[in-house]
């Protein structure tokens, strides 16, 4: 006589192997919100210093400018900037580090970095400077032109 079924070592099997597939899909469920949660939380951390750097851009004096100051972002926290401007040898370029400061609220971790990037900024030069480095420019031009003759 024959029986139509399974046996209970086939069913535990199975059941282990269900297991085993749930808490994989479970595992890779939790990863992809942590990730989604990481991507929000970096959007967010971009978007502040992005807003800082603009607000820092909008001051005109070179002097107020390397002091830094505060910024209000729109979580109600303040942001820390602050300058180092360097001289290049080009006519009202600099290079900027700049520093920027971030608290630490629920969207976003705490961050303090500097970055670096070239700035042009007519009268930030001062006015000795500025005519030397047009006279060595003008010089320069100059003496390149006639060594073509």
């Amino acid at each position: 006589m024959r029986t139509v079924g399974f046996s209970l070592f086939e069913v535990l099997l199975a059941l282990a192997i269900l297991g085993i597939a749930i808490a994989a899909l479970a595992q890779a469920l939790v990863n992809s919100v942590v990730a989604v949660k990481s991507l929000e939380s970096a959007d967010i951390l971009y978007s502040d210093i992005e807003f800082t750097l603009r607000q820092a851009l909008l001051v005109t004096d070179r002097e107020q400018f390397i002091d830094g100051g505060n910024v209000r972002l729109p979580d109600d926290t303040d942001a820390v900037w602050s300058a180092e401007i360097e001289d290049t040898r080009t006519l009202d370029l600099f290079k900027v580090r700049f520093q920027v400061a971030l608290p630490r609220t629920e969207e976003r971790p705490e961050f303090e970095d500097s970055f670096t990037f070239y700035l042009q900024r007519s009268g930030w030069m001062e006015a000795i400077d500025r005519a030397s480095l047009l006279t060595e420019k003008k010089e320069a031009r100059e003496a390149e032109r006639f060594s073509f003759r």
